[in-house]
């Protein structure tokens, strides 16, 4: 899969497709990605983009790479893991699972995750202002916080 754009009211459904793993170049949009299982890996094509849909899917898993932004607005239901490989994952809403922020990555936003383990950087809020929400926080990565 290329660049996705999830239009208004549209739904990416993988689970009907029995892969392990898909990845597109960046994905967008209102619409709604549905996981099941799967890794959906994004950002290859290095673009910012914006998803306010939601991503389900029980034991689905993301992984964002390449040097742009990927700003999640939703209310994201998928149970597994999202890891940053690179670039920068902009979380304005929240996440079911566990984020893994690894030497090239970045977290930033004012949503809500569970475990938090920071090999990277995680920037707090939007602009110096606001609360990134983690049930726990781990790592030897730089927490860039304003106070």
């Amino acid at each position: 899969m290329g660049n996705a754009t999830v239009i208004s009211n549209g739904t990416i459904n993988e689970t009907n497709l029995g892969v392990i793993a898909w990845t597109a170049g960046s994905i967008s949009g209102s619409g709604n990605v549905q996981l099941g299982r799967s890794n959906l890996t994004v950002g290859s094509n290095n673009l910012s983009t914006t998803i306010t849909g939601i991503i389900s899917g029980a034991g689905g898993s993301l992984t964002k790479v390449g040097n742009g932004t990927l700003t999640l607005a939703g209310s994201n239901s998928y149970t597994g893991a999202t890891t940053v490989n690179a670039g920068t994952l902009n979380l304005r809403g929240s996440l079911s699972g566990d984020v893994t922020v690894a030497a090239a990555g970045n977290l930033s936003g004012t949503g809500a995750l569970r475990n938090l383990i920071n090999s990277g950087t995680v920037t707090p809020g939007a602009s110096g202002i606001g609360t990134l929400t983690a049930s726990s926080y781990s790592g030897a990565g730089t927490l860039s916080a304003s106070f």
